[in-house]
């Protein structure tokens, strides 16, 4: 980092020091609605590591301030002035010394820990040398793993930037090792209970894998970047793409996704109970075959991922081809149709000026078939499903009996972006794509 930006950088976090100001806690009484929940376990004094500091929060989990006790009495940064240290945090977290391995969270807790420590005059150092200290301290070469649900692999292979490999036994004990020889006799048991868990949620499936070295929640962050995109292109593999019936598991950020029926059923009678979950996305289950990895489709999808420097039509096919994906992780219709008709809408488009059904219906249809016969029933299928569209957004039209055209449209845009794919480095811009699409209809 360049002397001067040091220097200002420095200027920023004293003059937060400034705005420490002396704060009034409301404390609230325990409520009668939260004594009904069950207590798992109770942190008592003795276990409280370290001095304490409170964050302000409000109903969204948005840090608004910062507190800490000195001699017993509460000071802190609030409102506006707390608006302040979050910017200057993000200033700091931009600059290319601190991007790559630290994340906005990790320079906003150092800031507040420098703060309170330049306000008790404990800290002589400058802000800026105290975080490189804490950060060189914390960076270290992680391997994130992210566990696939419902996904399986015949063999490991890779996406992108990323690795595809199976949570295996001797994965899960290379990461949860067992001495009984160093651990005590109270804490064993609970360790393995840790793993068993593990194992019967996690061995035996999929998972992506990314190695990044920084602090580890911008390794986090880094890693859950490159897996969301390399997932995005995984699930259009999957049989979710190619039926409006099925969704998929492949998600980053778990089994939020997926529709179960728990309940409990009690004989008031008898006094008998019993308890029924069940699992209603049978279709999310799906062991990708090795042959689909070998595909020259895959390929394609996979250099999309390793280009550096992505030229304007290779940016928008690439984020055209991640809002298409979207679909595969929607149950309803409509939501799917919504996802694949502004994917193909945001390529396939000059502006938002052009007549949008005629357009995108005939330049696919020119781009993906070879016959007139051929062309005009993808032009009747993508003026089917607009239809379909137009009756749900203007008339709250919910049933779908033409399920068969919406699966001939999810092959019609497969093929669609399949071609984008293998042209991604045949033009420099969208315009060029559209423009060489009507030559062609037009020669």
């Amino acid at each position: 980092m360049h002397p001067e930006g040091i220097n200002n950088f420095n200027k920023q976090a004293e003059s937060l020091v400034d705005l420490v100001k002396s704060q009034q806690i409301q404390k609230h009484s325990k409520t009668d609605s939260q004594k009904g929940y069950f207590t798992s376990h109770t942190i008592a004094e003795k276990d409280i590591i370290g001095e304490i500091s409170i964050n302000l929060t409000n109903a969204f989990r948005d840090d608004l301030g910062y507190l800490f006790q000195v001699e017993q009495r509460d000071y802190g940064i609030t409102g506006s002035d707390y608006e302040e240290l979050k910017k200057c945090a993000e200033r700091i977290q931009k600059d290319k010394t601190f991007n790559t391995t630290s994340s906005i969270n990790f320079v906003i807790d150092n800031l507040k820990k420098w703060i309170r420590n330049r306000y008790e005059n404990k800290e002589e150092k400058d802000f800026i040398s105290f975080l490189k200290s804490n950060l060189d301290s914390s960076i270290k070469k992680y391997q994130v793993w992210v566990p696939i649900p419902f996904t399986s692999i015949e063999n490991d292979f890779s996406i992108g930037n990323v690795k595809i490999r199976t949570i295996s036994k001797s994965i899960i004990d290379l990461w949860i090792r067992i001495d009984s020889n160093k651990i005590d006799i109270d804490t064993l048991p609970k360790i393995e209970k840790f793993k068993a868990k593990i194992q019967m949620e996690y061995q035996g499936y999929a998972a992506a894998v990314y190695e990044c070295k920084a602090e580890p929640i911008r390794a986090q962050e880094i890693a859950i970047d490159y897996i969301s995109d390399a997932l995005s292109m995984l699930r259009l593999f999957s049989p979710s793409n190619f039926s409006t019936r099925l969704v998929s598991g492949m998600y980053e950020y778990g089994k939020s996704l997926i529709e179960t029926k728990n309940l409990f059923l009690f004989d008031s009678v008898n006094l008998g109970f019993s308890q029924t979950s069940k699992l209603l996305d049978h279709g999310m289950y799906w062991t990708i075959p090795s042959y689909i990895i070998c595909n020259p489709v895959m390929s394609g999808f996979n250099k999309i991922l390793l280009i550096k420097g992505k030229n304007e039509f290779q940016k928008k096919v690439y984020e055209a081809l991640k809002i298409y994906s979207k679909h595969t992780l929607r149950r309803n219709p409509f939501d799917k149709l919504l996802y694949i008709l502004i994917a193909l809408e945001s390529i396939l488009l000059r502006n938002e000026t052009e007549p949008v059904q005629q357009n995108l219906a005939e330049r696919i249809a020119f781009a993906i078939e070879k016959t007139n016969k051929e062309r005009k029933k993808i032009v009747k299928t993508i003026k089917k499903i607009y239809s379909i569209r137009s009756k749900f957004v203007h008339h709250g039209d919910q049933i779908i009996e033409e399920s068969e055209e919406l699966d001939k449209f999810l092959n019609i845009t497969w093929r669609m972006f399949v071609l984008l794919t293998q042209n991604i480095n045949s033009f420099k811009t969208k315009d060029e794509f559209i423009t060489a699409l009507e030559d062609l209809k037009y020669s």
